[in-house]
């Protein structure tokens, strides 16, 4: 992968208005402009410029969300609580599309000076398996306690960041990767819950959430735009692992080696670096047609 070429911020200035709000089939604008707002809630990617730290992370986010044309006043969460939870989303309208995104688990390997915050995804979030039955999601389903919890903390402040700005004509998608994949498949029964009417989902590279339950629950839900994106050989889709009683709600779209997108595609060879935000968004990226590809910005780097 390669930095941005000249011309990349001209590129980017006002790219949503490119994406396709009342879409409900897989859109390629959407997979890629959602899969670019994921990478970008990792501290790895946005603090990517010279002197900049995780203390600086919602002011490039939010100011990277107006360049590509939201509307001031993108609300950053964060919620953290040693030993038990370290989520981050945020919240974000263009027009009238509505934006809620979650933060993936950190990667201890990148260069974000997260390393403890990295720790405590995997070893206390991701890696707490035990299915919790809750309630709160319209009937009973059994969900990764560990996942549940991290949404919780962050669930009022979600509600509440789209209640304030949000009208009948607003389009509400949500959107994560990795860990944040999990949280906006929690996210999107919970707010459609709580009367807000949910258009469409897109997650990349999301372990499994709940069990038959869940996916039950999926079904009988009016979101007819959910999108399980899966790069070939990526692993972490592939988890928790047997013989827990998981299963994924949906059937993923596998993006294979040239962008090319297949609907129940292999999984192909586990390689855990395919599971990186970048990689999925350069997949995705090339599995534009080229005309859209010059208005939308590069991939981040993966170095």
């Amino acid at each position: 992968m390669t930095g941005q070429p000249p011309g990349a911020a001209a590129a980017g200035r006002d790219c949503f208005v490119h994406f396709h709000p009342t879409a409900h089939e897989h859109d390629p604008v959407n997979a890629y402009l959602l899969s670019l707002v994921s990478a970008w809630l990792y501290p790895s990617v946005v603090t990517r410029c010279e002197g900049c730290d995780e203390d600086d992370v919602p002011r490039l986010l939010t100011a990277r969300l107006r360049h590509w044309g939201f509307d001031p006043g993108a609300r950053f969460i964060s919620r953290s609580a040693f030993g038990r939870f370290d989520t981050q989303a945020v919240v974000a309208a263009y027009d009238r599309t509505m934006l809620v995104a979650f933060r993936g688990s950190e990667n201890p390997q990148l260069p974000s000076g997260r390393v403890v915050n990295a720790l405590r995804d995997w070893l206390i979030t991701d890696a707490d398996v035990a299915l919790e039955t809750v309630g709160d999601l319209g009937s009973e389903v059994d969900l990764h306690r560990g996942f549940w919890r991290a949404f919780t903390a962050v669930a009022s402040d979600i509600e509440e960041a789209v209640r304030a700005s949000f009208g009948d004509c607003r389009r509400l998608w949500i959107t994560g990767h990795s860990m944040g994949g999990a949280l906006a498949t929690i996210a999107a029964p919970w707010l459609s819950q709580r009367g807000f009417p949910v258009t469409g989902v897109c997650t990349y590279g999301a372990p499994m959430v709940g069990g038959i339950r869940l996916r039950r629950l999926f079904r009988d839900l009016p979101i007819r735009g959910f999108h399980r994106y899966v790069l070939a050989g990526d692993p972490v889709p592939r988890l928790p692992p047997e013989p827990l009683n998981y299963q994924h709600a949906h059937a993923p779209r596998v993006i294979d080696e040239d962008g090319t997108i297949i609907r129940q595609g292999t999984d192909g060879t586990p390689d855990v670096r395919r599971h990186l935000p970048p990689f999925y968004c350069e997949a995705l990226c090339r599995a534009l047609p080229a005309e859209q590809r010059r208005l939308l910005p590069p991939p981040p780097p993966d170095d």
